[in-house]
Parts: structure tokens; sequence; C-alpha cells
């Protein structure tokens, strides 16, 4: 069923009128989802290991700076030490060697759509023809 601009035009003028409680349930009438899925930047806090590894690396890196060369690396001690802390000892030593504990990474998180995102989709997105 195709619609003419004008009725386009009168549909928004009278959505716009609507309360955000209106819309919603004429969104919910046509089945439209008034949440969205949407992959968003988070930072997360780094695992033990994840940091225990970080933590070996900074060192690694401060060591060969110091002296100047990849031939003096750390020990194995060394190594030890770093895996064999707990979190918060980890966290406390990251924190002083200026360490990120974090890391950023993508996940998928349901939001709840603006009241111009459920306008649009009643307008734009909605089979009429179906329903009638």
């Amino acid at each position: 069923m195709l619609v003419a601009a004008s009725q386009y035009t009168k549909a928004e003028t009278f959505l716009n009128t609507c309360s955000n409680e209106e819309i919603k349930l004429t969104a919910e009438m046509y089945e439209i989802a008034p949440k969205h899925k949407k992959e968003t930047l988070v930072n997360v806090p780094m695992t033990q290991a994840q940091l225990a590894q970080k933590m070996i690396e900074a060192e690694e890196a401060r060591i060969m700076q110091e002296r100047g060369t990849a031939f003096h690396t750390l020990s194995e001690w060394g190594k030890e030490r770093f895996t064999s802390m707990d979190l918060t000892e980890l966290r406390i030593h990251a924190k002083y060697a200026k360490v990120d504990t974090t890391y950023k990474t993508f996940r998928l998180r349901t939001i709840a759509k603006t009241r111009q995102q459920l306008i649009q989709a009643l307008l734009y997105e909605t089979n009429y023809s179906e329903c009638f």
C-alpha cells in the first residue's frame, strides 16, 4: 500500500503530538521492537593472567631501555614473581608502573530506542498493507 507524501506529513504531525507512552504502545501494536542492539566500545578490566603478562612485558621494556640492549631481559625468577601475585597486588604494581589495567573491546548492548527512532520506524519501516 503506497502512501502519499502529504499523508506521511499528516502522520508525522500526529505522532509528534502523541505522548511517549502512546508512541510506545503504537509501536508495540505494529510489532516494532522498543529496543535495539548496538555494539559499543567499552573498557574491560584485565584478568589476572592478562595483567601479569602485561606487567612482564612492561618490566622487560623498562630493563631494555635502562641497559640499552635486547640481551638483558627479565629473568625466570622475575617472571615467576609477577605470575605468582594475586590480582590485587598486580593492580597495585601496575598503578605504580603506569600500566593500564583495562583493555577496550566491543560489547553488544541492548539500548532503548529514542522517541524519534520510534516515530521514524512507525512512519517508514512499518508495512501498513499487512495491517488492513
